[in-house]
């Protein structure tokens, strides 16, 4: 719970929400203290639940039980967003803002495995999240490419291959110039 993390917009986005969820979060940091008490004064602090820092074991229950995923990030500070991978592996559509410069955008893939909404624009967090709550569908089918996304690019056999690629194509390259040069 640290502020390039915009969990103060996502508290601000569940007031407006209409539909019946329950919006947990989960982890520690410096402003927990600041959202506890900003969440007593909101009129969601009866749908918003700070867990706080929680287990691994834990952690998956929540992955697991959960509809979507929420990242409310407002900086480049989230400069992936590793929790999305992690979203996508229990396969969860996802709502991310459109961090420019980062790579969430690039991880999210709006509209294939989730929504990408403003930063720091709760009103649109909002609608975004009783938009996929409302569609059954929609949330199954991001879900499910999300799966596949994580399968196919993010899996650590998968990073290791596409590290290994990177490595002998850089030293083929720094070959064909020495050979060049010779």
């Amino acid at each position: 719970l640290i502020p390039y993390k915009g969990v103060d917009q996502l508290i601000e986005a569940a007031e407006s929400i209409q539909s019946e969820v329950a919006v947990v979060i989960a982890g520690g940091g410096p402003l927990e203290a600041q959202l506890r008490a900003k969440l007593a004064s909101s009129s969601a602090k009866n749908r918003v639940f700070i867990a706080g820092r929680v287990s691994e074991e834990v952690l998956n229950s929540l992955f697991a039980h959960a509809d979507i995923y929420v990242m409310a990030s407002v900086k480049r500070s989230e400069a992936f967003g590793v929790v999305l991978l992690e979203a996508m592996a229990h396969s969860l559509p996802i709502i991310a803002t459109n961090i420019s410069g980062s790579g969430v955008p690039w991880v999210t893939q709006n509209g294939l495995t989730g929504v990408t909404v403003a930063p720091r624009d709760p009103k649109e967090l909002g609608r975004a999240i009783d938009d996929l709550i409302a569609n059954r569908k929609i949330r199954a089918e991001y879900g499910n490419a999300g799966r596949q996304r994580f399968e196919s690019m993010f899996t650590e056999e998968r990073m290791i291959e596409a590290t290994m690629n990177l490595y002998s194509r850089l030293l083929s390259r720094r070959y064909q110039r020495f050979c060049d040069v010779g």
